[in-house]
């Protein structure tokens, strides 16, 4: 059998279109989790938060984020001993929107006790934003709970 070139091109470009059909469908029904539904009114009070990162590069160690038994413990540093911290924890996890926790921090001294109920076994972005002394402070820390 003996196929012209005209149909041979034909072919080909029906080909062609049926698989930039194929890859316009499947890019539709992507989904796509946002950051934040309200990004653009966070990004322009982003220099509060770069600010706050500052003041918290100044203090003698950075929040540790430790697995304790069914709880994860932050531990402030040494500054915080008596002055007491009060803040936001912001668990954001970057595959699923629906698994993102934020969670209200207050504390008499420099540990603050989470449960782990509730949680995913993925990766999370953790970040801790909190005020003592009059002055603001942010972290973000990457926590693995596979």
């Amino acid at each position: 059998m003996n196929i012209s070139w005209g149909v041979r091109i034909a072919i080909l470009y029906g080909g062609f279109v049926l698989l930039i059909a194929t890859l316009v469908y499947k890019s539709m029904n992507q989904k796509f989790d946002l950051v934040s539904p309200d990004y653009y009114a966070e990004e322009l009070a982003f220099q509060d938060v770069i600010d706050a990162g500052k003041n918290q590069a100044g203090l003698s160690a950075a929040v540790n984020v430790e697995q304790a038994g069914g709880n994860l413990l932050f531990i402030f540093p040494p500054e915080f001993e008596r002055s007491g911290v009060k803040g936001t924890i912001v668990f954001y996890a970057p595959v699923n929107a629906g698994w993102d926790r934020k969670i209200a921090m207050e504390s008499e001294d420099r540990l603050f006790p989470v449960p782990l109920s509730g949680f995913e076994k993925t990766v999370y972005r953790v970040r801790i934003s909190w005020a003592a002394a009059g002055r603001q402070y942010f972290q973000e820390t990457e926590l693995n709970l596979n």
